[in-house]
């Protein structure tokens, strides 16, 4: 097991370098680029073409994409030695603004806010891994038990009733449902504040910035109250689809496990109807629903842009969104590297937590 988690986590840099490559490349054919998305449409040439020049846009794709990876400082450094081994004499490198890149740790600054991309990150990573968390609770305390009574009840009306929500779960669009859910429980019913993650005449001591567990280190049961409230509407709408995709992936799982002829025994042997349920078909049916939990968690904790759009959720998704408009080549960059990391993460935990599910499973 140890050999093989070695192994995965070596695995991870040439697919985090892959996906550096892919990003920096796609973000750079945006049509546009920082210059003018800043400046007005009438601004002067001239202007935008000192800003390209400050910021590094009017190197070749190659260089930039050094200086996204090892820094301004290195790149230029060894531009200087290569300059003064060819006999050419040229100044040494002033570094006004140094970025050491992202294979020394450094995501770099935002082009448009300044700010550095790791104290944006820990601002509003809290905010999406707890709205992702509560979608995923959400999804998985009701999408598992309603397939599992599919599977048990099947063609039944509980089934055909479950499976129609979760077909109309899987289609719904949701920034369609947002809106909905957003006008009535906010707007008609008022059960739930509109946007952000706090009340403005709620004080909470921030620790961590995941506001719910401040709220329970400072013991602060208003603000406790008050995120919930916030947290609950947009958690369900992100969870719908999740949710429906878990009910048809577990009733399918658990259809194919009570085929099997080892329920046939258990029956036979006189267990109990939920014995055979929870000790033996749901224990060999959740692998498929554990990697489908896996995959989805990934794509939650990367950002629901539409979610977070809607809800006025100041997350990872709605920071992207933000980001592409303005082409803050940076934090689109560093943000979906996260995001590559998140998910290569994920996968790995999942695939550590089959041999937990499965003694069968050895991983060598």
């Amino acid at each position: 097991m140890l050999r093989y988690t070695i192994r995965r986590l070596i695995a991870m840099i040439p697919t985090l370098i892959g996906v550096s490559v892919i990003v920096f490349l796609f973000v750079h054919l945006i049509p546009g680029d920082p210059a003018t998305a800043m400046l007005r449409e009438n601004a002067p040439a001239e202007l935008a073409e000192r800003i390209r020049e400050e910021l590094g846009l009017n190197k070749p794709l190659y260089v930039q994409y050094l200086v996204y990876m090892l820094g301004n400082d290195t790149v230029a450094q060894t531009e200087y030695a290569l300059a003064r081994l060819l006999g050419q004499v040229v100044e040494p490198p002033v570094i006004k603004n140094p970025y050491h890149g992202i294979l020394r740790g450094d995501l770099g600054r935002s082009l448009v806010t300044k700010d550095t991309i790791s104290s944006q990150l820990r601002q509003r990573f809290p905010a999406t891994f707890e709205l992702a968390m509560a979608a995923m609770l959400v999804a998985t305390i009701i999408g598992v038990p309603a397939g599992i009574v599919s599977a048990i009840r099947r063609n039944s009306l509980i089934d055909t009733t479950s499976m129609f929500f979760s077909l109309v779960g899987v289609s719904m669009p949701i920034y369609w449902l947002g809106m909905m859910a957003l006008m009535l429980f906010a707007v008609v019913l008022h059960w739930v504040p509109v946007g952000t993650r706090l009340g403005v005449d709620v004080n909470l001591r921030h620790v961590t910035n995941f506001y719910l567990l401040d709220s329970l280190i400072t013991g602060n049961v208003a603000a406790l109250g008050d995120a919930l409230r916030h947290l609950v509407v947009p958690a369900v709408v992100l969870g719908t689809v999740p949710m429906a995709i878990l009910a048809r992936m577990t009733r399918s799982s658990m259809l194919e496990a009570l085929n099997q002829d080892y329920i046939r025994t258990a029956h036979a042997k006189g267990l109990s109807e939920r014995a055979v349920v929870l000790g033996h078909a749901l224990k060999n049916a959740l692998l498929p629903v554990v990697t489908v939990i896996g995959l989805q968690v990934g794509f939650l904790l990367s950002g629901a842009i539409l979610t977070e759009s809607i809800f006025s959720w100041p997350g990872i998704g709605r920071w992207v969104y933000e980001s592409i408009i303005y082409r803050d080549y940076p934090v689109i960059q560093g943000v979906t590297l996260i995001i590559a990391l998140i998910f290569v993460v994920v996968n790995l935990i999942v695939d550590l937590s089959y041999a937990v599910i499965d003694p069968r499973i050895w991983y060598q």
